[in-house]
């Protein structure tokens, strides 16, 4: 290699050498073993782009032999899509445009197998300067460019990870503020990012839950655990979010923390939902008691109000023989015990229809009476805030489960008192206003005189969680919930308030005709003959059964007994009755039971029961009374009621057996 030995010479040899041939040789010696032993592959090549000499690296980097390689050229083994390149700059190179390049590009390895190499190719030129050589060196970077594109895809993947998850993420410095969101992030709260990082990550966090979360964040760091736990975002518009956050450290090469690294789940609607089932769970507590509080009081009320009855009624046949004002001051102490004991009934029955937690039955519904009962369920904590005004027009009946119709009406009627201060009720008025348009539609409206709604959270006080009570208050749940209910029956609930003038809520319902039976219409009163029929009363209370038997004996033949066994005994000894009066709920044997047995037993006597009840249904039940034709009476019973009811009764057995009335 005279020209390589002649550069090298040049390079390396000063004017100031007295022996130019041991030098020669020795240059010659040193670029010999460092072209052998280069770790990368080296090459000489002719103008032509053959190879007139190879080191071992670059032989065995393209699996040819030296010997191979000396009768091939660089194009022999360049890849066809790359070799067009290499070949432009060769010829640049030649013509002296250039006196070195670079390039990255692709040789096939015998075999088939694709390399990935950076070439360094230069000129080497004779004594005159005239290009004779080339010398290339090869880079093999097939493990490097496949790593770098294991990493982009890694990169790629990540991406498309953080913007494809359902769950936002977020990553901050160790000092806390942010350093990246995902899409997600950015859609759960309403910041871009260009909002967010830079900025403290606690930025949306709400604050009523910020000292128990950087409490649990220490936690977590003292007792070296993942941070994970529930609390509330308040986003861009005002909106309140449950979220779920969990975070992580993240490590450099070294192990040092260097940031965090969060993720955020949306959990409201979870929220929501579990709150819903505990107030449901909390009713249904509540239904269980109030049906069992209005079976032990409507029993004793039963035969109250109709001993209070029976004493008016022995009174008045005495009025010839006591002074007229005596007489009516005994109805009047009467009829106040009656109104005491209505009101106890009242109040007895509406604790049952909110307090009730199984499915939703819509039936037609006089607004008012639902107004009515709502009104007098919260009168206590009215009181001591407003005077209450009922402002009613008529209105048609709407179709609603009457329970979630009284949870609206509770609930805005809380809401309206809870904006005015106790001890100011002579100051304050909450007006419930009912009206129809010409279309038909239902409205209902509360206002109050109260402290209004801050612009700011007219528009999310029906979203969950949103509430402006103090931390323990409330969970912000009512008027999101009393929104669902009156969407669902395809109504609309609005607002409209001035801060320091009051509010006033808005309740819109489609009205329904309201149809009237003929059963629903009064009946003239008609007297029963003397000693009509044999009635049996089947009740365990022995006092409500003394009652009824008070109540009916003047017309009628009464038998009582306290269990359905005595009575299912002596039906089965062939006794028979016209009518039986038998309680719905007793032990050993309920009503229903002693219907289910009179069925098998003797069919005419099942069809002659009439249902006494306390209140008391079970789902079991209701669904028996949904199905039964029995007449159902509840206690406490209006006599005038009671003995109507009994006699159209025998009016119905005699017509059917064609009897002679």
């Amino acid at each position: 290699m005279p020209e390589i030995v002649a550069h090298a010479t040049r390079c390396s040899v000063t004017e100031d050498i007295d022996k130019p041939g041991e030098l020669l040789r020795a240059a010659e010696e040193r670029f010999r073993l460092a072209f052998d032993h280069a770790p990368i592959g080296m090459a000489l090549t002719s103008a032509e782009g053959r190879w007139l000499q190879v080191n071992r690296s670059l032989s065995e980097l393209l699996g040819y032999s030296v010997e191979e390689m000396r009768t091939m050229s660089f194009m022999d083994v360049s890849h066809p899509d790359d070799l067009a390149a290499d070949l432009a700059l060769h010829e640049r190179l030649l013509r002296g445009e250039i006196d070195r390049y670079e390039l990255s590009k692709r040789f096939v390895r015998k075999g088939g197998e694709v390399l990935e190499t950076v070439v360094h190719a230069s000129m080497v030129p004779d004594e005159h300067g005239v290009p004779r050589q080339i010398i290339r060196q090869v880079m093999d970077v097939t493990a490097q460019r496949r790593a770098e594109r294991t990493s982009r895809e890694s990169d790629r993947r990540v991406r498309t990870l953080c913007r494809q998850v359902p769950v936002g993420i977020l990553e901050t410095d160790l000092a806390g503020c942010c350093t990246f969101v995902n899409e997600r992030w950015c859609q759960l709260t309403g910041y871009s990012a260009a909002d967010v990082v830079g900025k403290p990550w606690d930025l949306v966090l709400h604050p009523d839950d910020r000292e128990r979360v950087v409490a649990e964040w220490g936690l977590c760091e003292q007792q070296g655990r993942e941070f994970g736990m529930e609390y509330r975002y308040r986003v861009a518009d005002g909106r309140i979010l449950w979220v779920h956050c969990g975070a992580v450290a993240m490590r450099d090469e070294g192990g040092e923390i260097v940031g965090y690294l969060s993720t955020t789940l949306d959990i409201t609607e979870r929220k929501q939902a579990q709150a819903q089932l505990l107030f449901n769970d909390r009713m249904a507590s509540v239904g269980t008691l109030a049906s069992g509080v209005a079976h032990e009081i409507n029993n004793p009320l039963a035969y109250l109000t109709a001993n209070l009855d029976l004493i008016v009624e022995e009174v008045r046949s005495l009025a010839g023989t006591l002074p007229a004002d005596r007489v009516r001051e005994i109805e009047e102490l009467a009829s106040e015990g009656r109104q005491g004991a209505e009101k106890v009934r009242r109040i007895v029955r509406a604790l049952k229809t909110f307090a009730r937690a199984d499915e939703e039955q819509r039936v037609r519904l006089d607004v008012h009476s639902v107004l009515d009962l709502s009104i007098n369920m919260v009168s206590t904590e009215l009181r001591r805030r407003a005077r209450v005004v009922r402002d009613y027009q008529w209105v048609p009946a709407v179709e609603a489960d009457e329970a979630r119709l009284g949870q609206v009406f509770i609930n805005l009627l809380l809401n309206a008192a809870q904006a005015m201060p106790e001890g100011a009720s002579d100051r304050n008025t909450i007006r419930v206003v009912t009206r129809t348009n010409p279309a038909g539609r239902v409205f209902i409206e509360v206002h109050d005189t109260g402290v209004g709604i801050a612009p700011e959270h007219r528009e999310l006080i029906f979203d969950p969680f949103f509430t402006t009570r103090p931390v323990g208050r409330g969970v912000g749940l009512g008027l999101s919930i009393c929104h669902g209910i009156v969407t669902a029956l395809g109504g609309a609930i609005t607002v409209t308030c001035e801060p320091g003038q009051g509010t006033t809520f808005t309740v819109s319902l489609p009205g329904v005709p309201v149809e009237v039976s003929p059963s629903a219409l009064p009946r003239p009163a008609t007297e029963a003959r003397k000693r009509d029929g044999r009635i049996l009363v089947v009740d365990d209370d022995p006092m409500v059964g003394t009652t009824l038997r008070r109540v009916l004996e003047r017309d009628h033949e009464v038998i009582v007994v306290e269990s359905g066994r005595e009575a299912l005994t002596l039906i089965g000894a062939g006794q028979r009755y016209d009518v039986i009066l038998c309680d719905v709920m007793m032990p050993q044997m309920t009503g229903i039971e002693l219907h289910a047995e009179l069925g098998r037993l003797a069919g005419d006597q099942q069809e002659r029961m009439i249902f006494v009840t306390g209140g008391t249904f079970t789902p079991k039940a209701r669904a028996f009374f949904d199905k039964a034709p029995n007449a159902l009476i509840e206690k406490p019973f209006n006599l005038r009621n009671l003995r109507a009811v009994v006699r159209e009764q025998l009016q119905l057995l005699r017509a059917g057996a064609g009897l002679d009335q």
